[in-house]
């Protein structure tokens, strides 16, 4: 999927995104994601979270990236994927504190974390600096 230069900004510079779930009932959670060479964004989430437990009756994901100007920010949805044990896997966690070495602590401190995959079928994006609104799909 090709990005637009805001959208790809966006998902590069911005540390966290909140990610909704439909399990048992509707969650969201605001997780620390980077951006890998496919195109998915990556995170580490606790074994036992709600939002981790809804992929076993609905991968749909919805997430957003937004942060201190509400002008410009990306909406999406995506297949989720459980990727495995953090542990087994350390270019994840060299990604995560590589573009946001405060995140550090969280892996350092919190056992048993697995790895989110959300492998994007549709973003959007709204910058109402370029008068892009209310969404624009990329």
């Amino acid at each position: 999927m090709e990005l637009p230069e805001t959208a790809l900004t966006l998902l590069q510079e911005r540390p966290t995104y909140a990610v909704a779930s439909a399990g048992k009932h509707p969650w969201v959670a605001t997780m620390y994601f980077y951006l890998d060479a496919a195109g998915d964004l990556v995170s580490a989430i606790k074994s036992d979270s709600i939002t981790l437990a809804a992929l076993s009756t609905n991968s749909e994901l919805a997430f957003a990236v937004n942060g201190a100007n509400p002008d410009v920010f990306i909406q999406g949805l995506g297949a989720g994927e459980d990727a495995g044990w953090l542990a087994d896997l350390p270019e994840v966690r060299r990604g995560l504190i590589d573009k946001s070495p405060e995140i550090q602590r969280f892996l350092d401190n919190v056992p048993q974390l697995r790895v989110l995959k959300i492998h994007p079928t549709a973003i959007y994006l709204t910058d109402h600096r370029q008068k892009i609104s209310p969404r624009h799909k990329v």
